[in-house]
């Protein structure tokens, strides 16, 4: 049997604005070097959204510079991009601040210790 002990949400953060970060990243990327707008075409942006949720999982899993490609994209140009997790994390850093609010609120709100999160932060260099 499991005891909820607290809840604890932002409505407004989940998986879809990490994609949104990296959609907009590789938007502007894409501009740059292949002189095509993603956020003109919604069909174009709905893919690259949906080729940033497979890379965000992908990042999830490996700290190694993970590509990112499209074919066809736009206008038949294929398009390339690379991200690693680090480079990402800096990115979404206020995101990541967000669910760490809610995280120690939760805690907080259970009257349980910080000790595994302390540990963790501090096991990967990660400044409180």
């Amino acid at each position: 049997m499991l005891k909820v002990l607290a809840t604890q949400h932002d409505p407004d953060l989940g998986g879809i604005q990490f994609d949104r970060l990296l959609a907009e990243h590789f938007s502007t990327d894409i501009q740059k070097r292949y002189r095509v707008n993603a956020r003109s075409n919604p069909r174009a942006y709905l893919r690259l959204l949906s080729e940033c949720e497979k890379l965000k999982k992908k990042m999830s899993a490996n700290t190694q510079e993970i590509p990112l490609n499209i074919e066809c994209f736009m206008d038949d140009k294929d398009v390339t991009g690379r991200m690693n997790r680090a480079t990402f994390e800096k990115m979404a850093e206020s995101l990541l601040t967000r669910v760490e609010t809610a995280m120690r609120s939760v805690l907080q709100s259970s009257s349980k210790q910080l000790a595994y999160g302390e540990n963790f932060r501090n096991k990967n260099g990660i400044k409180t």
